[in-house]
Parts: structure tokens; sequence; C-alpha cells
């Protein structure tokens, strides 16, 4: 029902859940999951699913924060990246947002 609500073949979806009933509901419906009972860990966990590790590109992503600090835009930065806008607005959320967790 979701997935043709949301137009998309039911593999296509993502779905990010604490309980594990809800996950295994999800997989039974062709979904793929991640379990994620910490908020705060849910970017170290949803990074590798995207394809994306972190050691083999700190300097990728340094170079992102840092031109997020110059002032470019997500929607610029995915485009010289080659990396998903999505995935760019996110990490500019958290880099907006960076000095409230420091406090």
């Amino acid at each position: 029902m979701a997935a043709e609500q949301l137009r998309c073949p039911p593999d296509q979806i993502l779905l990010v859940d604490s309980s594990w009933e809800v996950i295994k509901a999800a997989k039974a419906a062709g979904w793929q999951t991640l379990h994620c009972s910490d908020p705060e860990t849910l970017l170290t966990q949803i990074l590798p699913w995207l394809g994306i590790h972190l050691s083999s590109n700190t300097k990728r992503l340094q170079s992102i924060f840092l031109a997020l600090a110059l002032g470019l835009e997500a929607s610029q930065i995915a485009h010289l990246t080659q990396i998903h806008p999505w995935f760019i607005h996110k990490l500019e959320t958290l880099y907006r947002t960076k000095d409230q967790f420091s406090k």
C-alpha cells in the first residue's frame, strides 16, 4: 500500500525504525530496512547503506564541509561533487547545527 502511494517499487524504499517488529514487517513487504535505536548513530549507520564509507571518503567530506563554510549552496556542491543533493543537504543541516551539539 505505501509503495503504491509513493509510486515506488518496494525494493527502492528504505525504512529506518527502532522496532524489530516494524523492520520484520517491512522486510516481508520487500522493503530495504535499517534498524536504528539511537538517533545519534543514524548517520554513521546510513552512510554505508548509501555506499559511503567514512574512512575512504574523509577528505571528500572535509572538502564538502569546507565548501559549506565558504558559503556554497548544497545544490552547487552536489553538482561539483556528483553526490546526490539529498545527502549534501543532510550534511549541510548537520554542519549548520553543529554548534548546538558542542554546547
